[in-house]
Parts: structure tokens; C-alpha cells; sequence
């Protein structure tokens, strides 16, 4: 997915989409909103909670901004 991104310009970290600076309890605001009785977040093949998603940001975010570095020296 990330391949994609980079290569149709999308966002692949919270910077890149102005969230740069957003703390976990914002994050989790978010998170609960997502996990919401009835949202599509349920339609995943495993257990969802908002601390999960809480992780997955972050981890997601992380994975970006190693990969936007890698680009970055690659093009160097």
C-alpha cells in the first residue's frame, strides 16, 4: 500500500496530512468514533478496539516516515 501511495503522491504520514504534532488522547478520540457500534471498522476479520487503532496509527505513521526518509537520501 505504501508503494502506491508514494507513487500517486498520496499522504503516508499524520505530517503529510497536518497532523504532525496530534497527541495519543486526540488520537483516541478518534479511535472511539471509529469503533463505534455499526461502523465498518467492525467488518474486519479480527478484533478491533480503540487502543488498536490507537497502535495502528502509530505504527503506520512511523513506517511512513521511515519510508519518506529512505526516499529523501535515495533521491540525495
Amino acid at each position: 500500500m505504501f508503494g502506491f501511495c508514494e507513487a500517486v503522491g498520496l499522504p503516508t504520514t499524520l505530517a503529510a496530512i497536518g497532523l504532525g504534532g496530534v497527541d495519543d488522547a486526540a488520537l483516541m478520540r478518534v479511535a472511539e468514533r471509529a469503533c463505534a457500534e455499526g461502523e465498518t471498522i467492525w467488518n474486519e476479520p479480527h478484533m478491533v478496539n480503540p487502543r488498536r487503532v490507537v497502535a495502528a496509527l502509530r505504527a503506520v505513521d512511523a513506517e511512513g516516515t521511515r519510508r519518506a526518509k529512505m526516499l529523501r537520501l535515495a533521491a540525495e
